[in-house]
């Protein structure tokens, strides 16, 4: 539970190695000695540091049936979170695999698995009566774009149940943030053209760490970026091609 000054005691990152993740930590107000455990893939906590923290690493692969919920499960049952993040992403751009192949793995990291996972530990925050929760979810999800709409298709998936959640958790003591980023610099994007207004998952980790601060229940990575998707969503679909 948050302290007298409203500090992070306990946090749980899923996805662990997410860049916007561990930025956000590093700018969320936390007690000294907060635990933070990191749920990922091949993480080496020695090459992580978040000030002030304690960190735990947990192998985890959310596309693991077997494990996906009984992780998080076993983690819950040991202590209270006061803030969990869920940053899984993926955009497919692996040249080894079929379209087919890579467009299943986008709809499952991003929203099957994903779903899941944030319908468990929505549920689980609510028995405890409290705690926070951050989706990463994306701009891509207000308007299918050619190149990009499987990845649109499942972060739009996500962050309509995040919003239902929202709705659902009112009162509950458990609170829903949804964060929309744009093109962030990121291993996840090495290599992609960047597209206008990309910031540093720096930038992208403070302003996280600023909606959750502020209680924001939908905000834009960065701002500037909730008038532009706007016009987006209203254009007529000539137009949008054109600028696609």
């Amino acid at each position: 539970m948050l302290n007298a000054l409203k500090q992070f005691q306990n946090i749980l990152l899923i996805g662990g190695k997410s860049e916007i993740g561990l930025e956000t930590l590093r700018n969320v107000q936390m007690v000294a000695n907060a635990k933070v455990f990191l749920l990922g893939r091949q993480i080496e906590v020695q090459d992580i540091s978040i000030e002030g923290a304690q960190i735990f690493r947990l192998n985890y692969d959310i596309s693991d049936s077997a494990d996906r919920i009984e992780v998080i499960s076993q983690l819950m049952d040991e202590m209270d979170f006061d803030l969990v993040v869920l940053a899984v992403g993926y955009l497919g751009n692996q040249p080894n695999l079929s379209t087919l192949r890579q467009n299943q793995e986008i709809l499952n990291l991003n929203f099957n698995h994903s779903a899941e996972v944030l319908a468990f530990v929505a549920h689980r925050l609510k028995v405890q009566k409290h705690g926070k929760v951050l989706i990463l979810s994306s701009v891509a999800s207000v308007r299918p774009r050619k190149g990009n709409y499987v990845y649109g298709a499942a972060k739009a998936g996500l962050d309509f149940l995040a919003r239902g959640l929202q709705l659902d958790l009112e009162g509950s003591g458990v609170e829903i943030y949804i964060a929309r980023p744009g093109f962030v610099h990121s291993r996840m994007t090495n290599g992609l053209i960047p597209a206008p207004l990309a910031i540093s998952a720096e930038k992208a980790g403070e302003l996280c760490a600023k909606g959750i601060t502020k209680s924001k229940k939908v905000f834009y990575v960065p701002g500037v970026l909730r008038f532009v998707m706007f016009i987006v969503s209203v254009l007529p679909t000539r137009i949008l091609k054109r600028l696609n």
